[in-house]
């Protein structure tokens, strides 16, 4: 969480315009078996007012896939990458459920 999980919350507190009430989080070191003592992967819930939760998934990969950040909310899913963005938003049905 270090690195980037508090930017990460920061961010989701500034975009909910709150801060978290309960946060549930566990860890370990999966990818780096080199003696470090810091968390390769991380994973945190935190719940906010009004019964919104956010999940964050902080992963160290193995240097394979891109370094990105993914929004997956009701209505899409943002992913922003270092030099593209894309938006996954859902659509509207017209039969109704």
């Amino acid at each position: 969480m270090a690195e980037w999980g508090g930017a990460l919350v920061s961010l989701t507190n500034w975009f909910l315009e709150a801060a978290p009430v309960a946060v549930q989080a566990n860890g370990g070191i999966f990818s780096y078996k080199d003696g470090r003592d810091v968390d390769d992967h991380v994973y945190a819930t935190l719940e906010y007012p009004n019964g919104r939760t956010v999940t964050l998934s902080l992963i160290q990969s193995n240097g394979l896939e891109k370094s990105y950040t993914q929004f997956m909310g009701t209505k899409g899913t943002l992913i922003l990458g270092r030099d593209e963005a894309l938006l996954l938003q859902k659509k509207k049905s017209i039969m109704p459920r």
